[in-house]
């Protein structure tokens, strides 16, 4: 299912270790992310994807349409160049989980 997207989209306030970026981007899919602690490890604001800022979601959502819509192309090559590989990504949250 994610293969098919336009984009991933996650919006929630806390997620501990969020595998479900690392599945999109694996697959070339850029994600529409809320800001919870730790995402800027994985996203890129209009790089790899768009973060959303959680105070004032509304009008944050509405300011970011435009982004969404005319991005849409820029951030899927940006993470199709990418290299996210299985290996690589393990090999990051072993380190990480070993600190």
């Amino acid at each position: 299912y994610i293969k098919d997207m336009d984009y991933l989209v996650l919006l929630t306030d806390r997620e501990a270790c969020c595998l479900v970026i690392s599945e999109a981007l694996i697959l070339g899919i850029p994600c529409i992310v809320s800001n919870f602690y730790g995402v800027e490890n994985q996203i890129k604001d209009k790089i790899n994807g768009i973060i959303l800022e959680m105070e004032n979601k509304n009008e944050s959502y509405k300011e970011r349409v435009n982004d969404i819509i005319s991005l849409k192309e820029v951030l899927k090559k940006n993470v199709q160049k990418q290299d996210y590989n299985r290996e690589k990504i393990i090999k990051y949250w072993n380190e990480i989980l070993s600190l």
